[in-house]
C-alpha cells in the first residue's frame, strides 16, 4: 500500500521549491456578460488539474468575491456557480467585477483556507488559481435634469387667488399642484420642456398658461393673472334661452340642447356663467387664457394673433359641466373692445372676423371659421362680433397679426437665466407667448413673433445663479413686416444699494395716473434697478385710493400698484423700497380717480412711437393713433419742453387734431429719437402722451 505521505514526499521530490508550484490548477470564471438591473445573474466557473498525479490525491475549491461595482449579495460563492441580482445603476451602465479562485491543499496544512497564493509551506502544497469576469448591467433612463417654476397667482385686482394646477406636457397631465394662501405655486419640472399650466379656482373663469421651464438647475417667476367669472344665471333645459353677460356677451340657446360628459340629454335647471375679458385694458388683458397663436382653418398652420376680445362661456348642472349635444349649435355675441384693425383702419359693421377657440390642455387657440360685426349697445366700441358655434370655451374674435420676428439675447458673464418681457404702446389685444422666452445668459431665445410697424420694447428679469434678481433696461424696435430683427439685452446691473424704477418709465421719481370707480387701474409695476435677493416694498406715507393696493410680485423684488377703486378724487402716496441691507428709495404716486358714471378726462397711453421719413411731410391724426383709455379728447396741445430730445423749431405743426411733421436730413438719431409730448384735453381734465420719432430706416436693434 501507497501511503499519502509517500505520495506527498514524491510530488515535493518532483516539484521544484522555487515557485514551481504554479499552473497545477487552472480556473475559468467563464464569459463576460451583459444584463439589465433587476436581471438574476449566474456565474458559472470551472478549475481543473494540470498535474496528473495531483489530481488523483486532491479536490479543488471555489471561491467568488466581487471586487468592483455596485455592492450585491452572492448567493452559492463557495461554490463554481454563484449568482446576485443586478441591482439598480445611477448612470446609464455599470461594470461589475467578480474573481473566482480556484485552490487544492496537499499534505499537513494547519492554516487551511487561510493560503492565497500558491506554495510549499512545510510540508502542505497549496495550489491556487485566479480568473476574473465582468458583468455589464444596463440602467434605465437617467433621471432627468430639473428647473423650478415659482410663481403668484391673483385676479384682476390683485387679489390673490388660491387655484388648483395640473400641469400638462403635450396634452398630458404631469403633475398637479396647489397655489397656497398667498397665491404662490413652486413647481419642479424637467428641465428645458414647454408645458401647459391649467388653473381652475372657484368663482373664476379658466386659465391655461404655456410656459416654458428654465435650463438645469435654473429658476423662473411667472405672475399670473385670473378674472372672476361673470355673475352665475340659470334657465330651464326644455326652454329657449337668451342669456347676456357684462359689455353685451351674450349667448342664445335653443331647449333641450346640452348633454352631460356621458353623452346623456339633461333636462331642469341649467347654470351658465359668461365671462368677458377686456383685451383693450392692461389690467384685464393680463387675464387673457392661453398663447396669442392660433391655428388657422385654411392650413392648419400656426399663427400669431390680435384679440379684439374673448368670452367664456360655461355650463353647468349641480357643478358638473355641460355640453352642446351632437349636431347642435348656438348663438353668441361677443364685446369688441377695440374698434380699430391693426393697420389703424376702422372695424365696420357687417365685416367678417376669424372666430376661435381655445384647446385648454395646449393654450393654441384654432380658428372655427368667422363672425359677424354686428351692434351692440351695450359693448364699450358699440360693436360685437356674432357667431354660430358648435360647443362651449372660450371664444375669440381675433385677427391675424402683421408680424416680424425678434431674436432676444441677454449679454452678460454670470450665469443665470433670464425671462424676456415685451409690451407695445400700441392699442392691440397683445402679449408675448410666454412659452418663447426663457434663455440663459448668452444663449438667444428662439423667435418670438411680434407685431410689425408699432413700437415694442423689451426687457429681461434676471434669475442669476447666486440668487440675486435684476431686471435689465428696456430696448425698443419697430420691425418691417416679416423682419427677422435680433435684439441684444445688455446684463450691466450694479448690486445694491436699491433703486426703484417703473414700468411705465418715468422721468424722476413722481408717477401720476388717472383712473375710474369700478374701472381696473392699469398697473404700475415697480422694481429695482439694481441685483436684489429680496425688496419689500410698503407706503410710507400719504394714501392709496381704496381699491388700490401694494402686490409684491413672484420674484420679491418687484411690485405692483393694482386694483379697482371705489372712490373718486385725488390721491398722493410714497412708495418705499428697502433692500436686506437696509437701504431704501421711494417714489411718489398720483391718482386722479373719477367718477365712471360722468364726463371722464382724457387717460392717454404715456407712451407712443411714429416713423417718418426725412424731408417728407407726415400727417398724424392723434384722435386715430394714440391709445386713449378715458373721455373723448376736445382740444390737443403740443410742447417740447422737458423732452429729453426736441423736434428742431419748425418742424411740426398742430391743427386741430392733425399733426403734421417735416424733419430735415441729418436731423435724427435711430438711438435717440425725437420726441414731443402730446397733451388730449376735455372739460373734465387732461392727459400727455409722449411721442418719440423714429425714421423709417432706423432698425432700432
Amino acid at each position: 500500500m501507497i501511503t499519502f505521505k509517500r505520495i506527498l514526499l514524491g510530488l515535493l521530490l518532483v516539484i521544484p521549491l522555487s515557485g514551481c508550484v504554479k499552473g497545477l490548477v487552472g480556473a475559468d470564471a467563464g464569459d463576460n456578460q451583459s444584463v439589465s438591473q433587476g436581471d438574476q445573474v449566474s456565474l458559472v466557473g470551472e478549475g481543473k488539474f494540470k498535474n496528473a498525479r495531483l489530481s488523483r490525491v486532491a479536490s479543488l475549491s471555489y471561491h467568488w468575491t466581487q471586487i468592483a461595482g455596485t455592492t450585491v449579495v452572492l448567493e452559492g460563492a463557495d461554490s463554481d456557480s454563484a449568482s446576485f441580482t443586478a441591482p439598480a445603476v445611477a448612470s446609464t451602465e455599470e461594470i461589475l467585477t467578480f474573481e473566482l479562485t480556484v485552490s487544492t491543499q496537499v499534505g499537513r496544512c494547519n492554516n487551511a483556507g487561510s493560503y492565497t497564493h500558491s506554495g510549499i509551506y512545510g510540508r502542505c502544497l497549496v495550489a491556487i488559481a485566479k480568473d476574473t469576469v465582468d458583468v455589464t448591467v444596463a440602467g434605465g433612463e437617467p433621471e432627468p435634469l430639473t428647473s423650478t417654476v415659482q410663481g403668484r397667482i391673483t385676479d384682476v385686482a390683485g387679489n390673490v387667488v388660491s387655484a388648483a394646477i395640473e400641469v400638462l406636457q403635450n396634452g398630458t397631465s404631469v403633475l398637479t399642484s396647489n397655489s397656497d394662501a398667498q397665491g404662490r405655486f413652486d413647481l419642479t419640472l424637467e428641465e428645458d420642456k414647454q408645458y401647459v399650466l391649467k388653473l381652475s379656482a372657484q368663482g373664476f373663469a379658466a386659465q391655461s398658461v404655456p410656459i416654458q421651464s428654465p435650463g438645469a438647475a435654473g429658476k423662473v417667476f411667472f405672475d399670473i393673472t385670473m378674472i372672476a367669472a361673470g355673475a352665475p344665471q340659470s334657465f330651464q333645459s326644455a326652454e329657449s334661452a337668451l342669456m347676456v353677460g357684462s359689455d353685451g356677451a351674450q349667448v342664445n340657446v335653443q331647449p333641450n340642447s346640452f348633454v352631460n360628459a356621458a353623452g346623456n340629454l339633461v333636462n331642469g335647471d341649467i347654470q351658465v356663467t359668461i365671462t368677458p375679458v377686456d383685451v383693450s385694458r392692461a389690467a384685464s388683458l393680463a387675464a387673457f387664457p392661453g398663447d396669442f397663436v392660433g391655428i388657422q382653418e385654411s392650413d392648419g398652420t400656426e399663427t400669431p394673433i390680435i384679440s379684439l376680445g374673448t368670452v367664456e362661456y360655461e355650463f353647468t348642472q349641480n357643478g358638473q359641466p355641460l355640453q352642446l349635444a351632437p349636431g347642435v349649435t348656438a348663438n353668441i355675441e361677443i364685446p369688441i373692445y377695440i374698434d380699430t384693425y391693426q393697420d389703424g383702419s376702422s372695424i365696420q359693421l357687417g365685416d367678417q372676423i376669424p372666430l376661435w377657440s381655445l384647446n385648454e390642455d395646449t393654450g393654441i387657440w384654432l380658428q372655427e371659421g368667422y363672425g359677424t360685426v354686428v351692434e351692440s349697445s351695450a359693448s364699450p366700441t358699440g360693436m360685437a362680433m356674432a357667431a354660430e358655434v358648435s360647443h362651449f370655451t372660450w371664444w375669440n374674435c381675433d385677427v391675424v397679426m402683421n408680424r416680424s420676428q425678434a431674436i432676444i439675447t441677454v449679454l452678460g458673464n454670470e450665469p443665470g437665466t433670464v425671462r424676456i418681457k415685451a409690451t407695445t404702446t400700441a392699442n392691440l389685444g397683445w402679449s408675448p407667448t410666454t412659452a418663447e422666452t426663457i434663455a440663459d445668459i448668452g444663449e438667444p431665445t428662439g423667435n418670438l413673433y411680434i407685431p410689425s410697424e408699432v413700437e415694442v420694447c423689451f426687457s429681461a428679469e434676471i434669475m442669476y445663479a447666486n440668487g440675486l434678481i435684476g431686471t435689465t433696461s428696456d430696448v425698443c424696435i419697430n420691425a418691417a413686416p416679416n423682419a427677422l430683427v435680433n435684439v441684444e439685452l445688455e446684463d450691466v446691473l450694479p448690486l445694491g444699494p436699491v433703486s426703484i424704477v417703473t414700468e411705465p418709465a418715468t422721468l424722476g421719481d413722481e408717477v401720476n395716473l388717472v383712473g375710474y370707480i369700478n374701472f381696473p387701474v392699469d398697473p404700475l409695476y415697480i422694481r429695482s434697478g439694481t441685483r436684489e435677493l429680496f425688496v419689500d416694498f410698503t407706503l410710507k406715507s400719504g394714501q392709496l385710493p381704496e381699491g388700490i393696493s401694494i402686490l409684491n410680485q413672484a420674484n420679491d423684488v418687484s411690485a405692483s400698484l393694482m386694483g379697482i377703486p371705489t372712490q373718486a378724487g385725488m390721491f398722493s402716496a410714497d412708495i418705499t423700497a428697502r433692500d436686506t441691507d437696509g437701504n431704501e428709495d421711494t417714489i411718489t404716486v398720483n391718482y386722479e380717480i373719477y367718477d365712471s358714471n360722468i364726463i371722464r378726462p382724457p387717460s392717454l397711453n404715456p407712451y407712443a412711437f411714429v416713423q417718418y421719413v426725412v424731408s417728407e411731410p407726415l400727417s398724424i391724426d392723434l384722435l386715430s393713433k394714440l391709445r386713449n383709455f378715458g373721455g373723448s379728447v376736445s382740444h390737443w396741445e403740443v410742447s417740447t419742453v422737458n423732452t429729453s430730445r426736441p423736434l428742431p423749431e419748425g418742424s411740426y405743426q398742430l391743427v386741430g387734431s392733425i399733426l403734421t411733421l417735416n424733419i430735415p436730413i441729418g436731423a435724427y438719431s435711430c438711438r435717440d429719437p425725437f420726441t414731443i409730448t402730446v397733451l388730449g384735453k376735455n372739460v373734465s381734465g387732461e392727459s400727455s402722451v409722449l411721442l418719440r420719432l423714429y425714421d423709417e430706416y432706423c432698425e432700432l436693434n
